[in-house]
């Protein structure tokens, strides 16, 4: 966690179905609870999603996943640099696939979210959010910062 934020880059697979409309969709159809101190603050609030443009290049677009005020957002990049990136990535050892799917990715998705709270409130969150880009979308996420992958 660099400044309070979770970041993630994800490497979005040539066999996915991921866009950033299907993300939305999906997301906007989930619901979270959320607990401070043992007490609910949330029980099945609908998580809010919506697409971003206008961000720097290479990030035009991207979308933006609501968790009541916190929020988590992902930038698109399908780059040649980030094909790139990907197919250098592939020669690494402990890849969480086999280096030609790794190689293979087309986009790479970067993730940051919103400043947790000193107690990691939002911690939870951040796994329901990463876990929905691996289990319905097949996304590699890469913590650069530990340099390990999320599996």
């Amino acid at each position: 966690m660099a400044n309070g934020c979770y970041e993630l880059v994800g490497l979005v697979p040539a066999s996915s179905d991921f866009t950033l409309e299907r993300a939305v969709q999906h997301y906007s159809g989930l619901t979270f609870a959320q607990y401070q101190r043992g007490e609910p603050v949330f029980h099945n609030e609908p998580v809010r999603a919506e697409l971003l443009a206008g961000g720097l290049e290479p990030y035009l677009t991207g979308f933006r996943i609501w968790y009541g005020q916190w929020s988590v957002v992902a930038w698109l990049d399908a780059s040649t640099d980030a094909v790139e990136d990907n197919r250098d990535l592939s020669t690494e050892p402990g890849l969480p696939a086999p280096p030609d799917v790794i190689a293979g990715c087309l986009s790479r998705l970067s993730i940051r979210s919103d400043v947790d709270a000193p107690d990691f409130d939002n911690s939870d969150r951040f796994t329901e959010y990463t876990d929905q880009l691996r289990e319905r979308f097949g996304v590699f996420l890469l913590d650069f910062v530990n340099g390990d992958w999320w599996t």
